[in-house]
């Protein structure tokens, strides 16, 4: 009798210890399909693929927005061969950049790694916001594990805050969920994000910048909210990083000028590069797009930021640095980089996917900006197009084509079609009506 109840005792303490390891189980799966399949998680979409690369990445870039919307890698590759990565962060001072280096090379070393100064000198103390800016920062994406731990670590966070980086759930578990888990994730882009916004009202910032070419020719103009002790230190420290690695840093200074504290922080950027031997490019005292009369084409109405016909000329001009300069190879057609040519084509379908969603007539003819398509605009009598129309039109050059339609034939004002020169197939055709700008209709 007694061996019986110590059996039936020892079976009892088993299963409880199952069901223990059962619930457990259930648990981390639970928290695994929320943060992997049920939540949008931009750090994930953006730079988990990094982690699978198995080529050899040659270019990495490093800043802030104005370095994710404004260098695209995936153009890089299909129009010089070169494998890159975009690694910006929105807000951000040199620390994080030089972090994110710093990390990245542990998993895909490059031949040349290139920071983006605009904003170096800003406070690098975390911004109250950090944990928000984190969930799009490569941080977000980085594996769990104990050197993410450890890194982790390194920031000036709370409990709470290290748990919401060290485990995307906690982060993540309050957002809007997807419940369509078979959707396929995000395409890669490499890091660069698709700005699709036009800055129409230029006058504020065609005003901003007579300001700073006034005050920019004065030597007594003052600057302000540098953080200048530390952002030399981390510029410094990215530098030397690289040097140490016998990877070669380069500094460069993204457009726009919006005020004459930028000036000063490119001055001293450049300052920093010319004592250290790294080769600088300032595209501010240069017309790479335009700065002074062709904000409209180029820019958003955020802050503003390059958008995505301007981030393509940005990003054609670094690519002949990059060859010309610094012969950078060609991998097209390599069959070691055949999934980059897989990857290219995923990400113009991505952003003929995108296309297909404007509505606005201008952000269409703008984002049309791309390799390999042609537009046809039919437009019915007496359409005229305003200054910033005919800027958009005649970026396109040879590749659009302005065809009048009598008003018998049209019952719209406006229609674009636009087509891959590569398939053939038509991307998007959209008719237009006539009002303040041109809508869908």
């Amino acid at each position: 009798m007694q061996q019986t109840l110590s059996t039936s005792s020892f079976k009892t303490k088993i299963l409880r210890i199952l069901a223990v390891l059962v619930t457990v189980a259930l648990i981390a799966g639970g928290i695994w399909v929320d943060s992997n399949i049920l939540i949008d998680n931009p750090a994930k979409n953006r730079y988990k693929p990094f982690f699978k690369e198995t080529e050899n990445i040659d270019v990495m870039f490093f800043g802030n927005s104005h370095t994710t919307w404004s260098i695209n890698p995936m153009q890089l590759f299909n129009d010089y061969g070169i494998a890159s990565y975009n690694f910006g962060v929105s807000g951000i001072g040199s620390n994080i950049s030089y972090m994110c280096l710093r990390e990245a090379v542990n998993v895909n070393k490059p031949k040349i790694a290139i920071y983006e100064g605009y904003l170096a000198f800003q406070s690098n103390k975390l911004p109250d916001n950090f944990i928000e800016w984190s969930r799009d920062m490569f941080l977000g994406a980085y594996p769990v594990s104990l050197r993410k731990f450890k890194l982790i670590k390194e920031l000036e966070l709370t409990k709470s805050d290290r748990y919401k980086l060290l485990i995307p759930y906690y982060s993540y578990h309050n957002k809007k969920r997807n419940f369509n888990v078979f959707n396929k994730p995000s395409v890669s882009t490499k890091g660069f994000v698709y700005n699709a916004t036009l800055l129409r009202n230029t006058n504020i910032h065609e005003k901003t910048i007579l300001d700073i070419n006034e005050k920019i020719n004065n030597p007594y103009y003052e600057t302000v909210n540098f953080d200048y002790e530390n952002g030399v230190k981390y510029i410094l420290e990215f530098i030397n990083f690289c040097k140490k690695e016998s990877i070669l840093p380069i500094i460069i200074f993204n457009p726009p000028a919006t005020s004459v504290e930028l000036f000063k922080q490119a001055d001293l950027v450049e300052t920093i590069a010319n004592n250290e031997g790294v080769p600088f490019y300032n595209f501010l005292n240069n017309h790479l797009v335009c700065l002074e009369t062709d904000l409209s084409t180029n820019f958003s109405e955020a802050n503003p930021h390059l958008n995505f016909s301007g981030a393509r000329k940005v990003t054609d001009y670094i690519g002949n640095i990059l060859r010309n300069d610094f012969n950078v190879p060609d991998h097209r057609g390599e069959a070691a980089y055949a999934k980059w040519d897989e990857d290219y084509k995923e990400y113009r379908s991505y952003i003929f996917g995108k296309m297909r969603g404007l509505n606005d007539f201008d952000t269409l003819l703008m984002s049309c900006n791309f390799a390999d398509i042609s537009v046809k605009l039919f437009t019915a009598e007496n359409v005229s197009f305003d200054n910033v129309e005919q800027k958009l039109i005649a970026q396109l050059k040879d590749n659009i084509e302005i065809i009048p339609v009598s008003g018998e034939e049209a019952d719209y004002a406006l229609r674009i079609a636009v087509t891959d020169d590569i398939t053939g197939e038509m991307i998007t055709e959209k008719s237009f009506n006539i009002g303040s700008a041109f809508h869908a209709k």
